[in-house]
């Protein structure tokens, strides 16, 4: 009876212990970030146009964007970043043109006419009362 009593304890005692402490976490070095990327959008049926790229070794990016504006020109940003803050150049290609405003001529209609409704008089005969 003693060995079973002491059987039950040990396992009471193993499975009550509660939950494992956290253990080491795996730790990630510490590398500079090295990427390149590009794109562009050019739809002619929507007039969108535009592009971008950009370039990073460790701590030093350059890249560029152009986009073509509504009044026709066309603007270049590039930007360069050596860890000393960002620097940008901004250039304009082409003339603005701006079309002459015309505005829209206004549609004129007359105002709905609604006809007085027409009630039936009543088919049955009201009741009297003494």
């Amino acid at each position: 009876m003693l060995q079973i009593t002491v059987l039950v304890t040990l396992f009471a005692i193993s499975y009550g212990a509660g939950p494992p402490a956290y253990g080491h976490q795996e730790q990630y070095p510490d590398t500079p970030p090295n990427y390149q990327y590009a794109y562009a959008v050019k739809d002619d049926y929507s007039g969108t146009d535009f592009e971008q790229s950009e370039s990073r070794k460790e701590y030093d990016t350059n890249g560029y964007w152009r986009v073509k504006l509504p009044d026709g020109r066309v603007q270049t940003v590039k930007y360069a970043d050596q860890g000393n803050g960002n620097v940008a150049e901004v250039s304009y290609e082409g003339e603005a043109r701006y079309d002459e405003y015309k505005p829209k001529a206004q549609a004129y209609s007359a105002q709905p006419t609604y006809s007085r409704p027409v009630y039936k008089a009543p088919a049955y005969a009201p009741r009297k009362y003494q």
